[in-house]
């Protein structure tokens, strides 16, 4: 784990930055790192499911369903005005973990003055940054 700074291998982003710590064939395990007062994208992913536990900071989580069947091909903002009136929100500490699963909407935040790190383990099919949906950022 990196406590201060990056290592020299972290993907940049403008929330913070990733580590990968291991890769696996249907398995990679990463540390994310999310800066003070900042947020990932509000995001899912087809082929994988995510298990969280938070190392160090505050989490809070937004999660929701989708509604695919509820809005026309066409109809993107009433799709998300449907997807943000489900969402609920998760509070994690230190030590505190969740399981996203496939499919699952999620946005993670760190509400506080300190660096958020969260040790991801995806699995499933395909884990690869290809597999990232964005309702929006």
């Amino acid at each position: 784990m990196q406590n201060k700074d990056s290592s020299q291998f972290a993907v940049q982003r403008d929330w913070g930055f990733y580590d990968i710590l291991a890769n696996f064939k249907n398995m990679k395990v990463k540390e994310l790192v999310v800066n003070p007062n900042s947020c990932m994208s509000f995001q899912r992913h087809k082929h994988r499911s995510e298990f969280w536990i938070v190392e160090s900071g505050i989490a809070r989580v937004i999660l929701a369903n989708d509604f695919p069947e509820s809005c026309s091909k066409g109809d993107l903002n009433r799709r998300q005005e449907l997807i943000e009136r489900a969402a609920r929100t998760v509070i994690l500490h230190k030590h505190d973990h969740l399981h996203v699963p496939k499919g699952e909407w999620h946005q993670v935040l760190n509400p506080s003055h300190t660096p958020l790190h969260i040790v991801e383990i995806q699995y499933g099919e395909f884990c690869d940054e290809v597999d990232i949906e964005r309702l929006y950022q």
